[in-house]
């Protein structure tokens, strides 16, 4: 097994809206069909990957500067 880091920033375009979330990476090496979507659905029963991504978008948008 092998381990590696490198220096730079994960991300994501985010899109939230009502109770879905639409999430793609940004692949440096990848573009459009190549980078894959994925649509989360909140589960309001249990915690899951929407949870995560709404706290994610959530803190980024306080930081952020309205224009």
């Amino acid at each position: 097994m092998a381990l590696a880091t490198y220096d730079e920033t994960l991300r994501f375009n985010i899109v939230l809206v009502d109770d879905q979330c639409v999430a793609q990476p940004y692949l440096t090496d990848s573009r459009g069909v190549d980078s894959p979507a994925f649509v989360i659905r909140r589960d309001v029963h249990r915690s899951g990957l929407y949870q995560v991504f709404e706290q994610f978008f959530e803190s980024h948008w306080q930081r952020g500067k309205a224009l």
